[in-house]
């Protein structure tokens, strides 16, 4: 039986930061979309980011993103939902 692809695995992203969950792309070698919470400058915030795939087959980091502190994450859910 064959593994199932992790693609958090293959995902270039800080020491501090944990992936709280990824948008794969609609094709391979596209661009991923991560959800991530990390601390910076001893605030907790919450990084959504587009990452590209690169020739050494992993996802790294654009500057295309957000980040915002976690007490204003749940005000972005639910402007996010508006939009649905």
């Amino acid at each position: 039986m064959e593994e199932e692809y992790d693609i958090k695995e293959d995902i270039d992203i800080g020491p501090d930061s944990t992936i709280i969950g990824v948008i794969e792309p609609d094709y391979p070698g596209g661009d991923a979309i991560v959800v991530s919470v990390s601390i910076f400058k001893e605030r907790k915030g919450v990084d959504i980011r587009r990452f590209y795939y690169g020739k050494d087959e992993r996802y790294h980091p654009t500057q295309k993103g957000v980040r915002v502190g976690v007490e204003d994450a749940g005000h972005l859910a639910e402007l996010i939902k508006k939009a649905e």
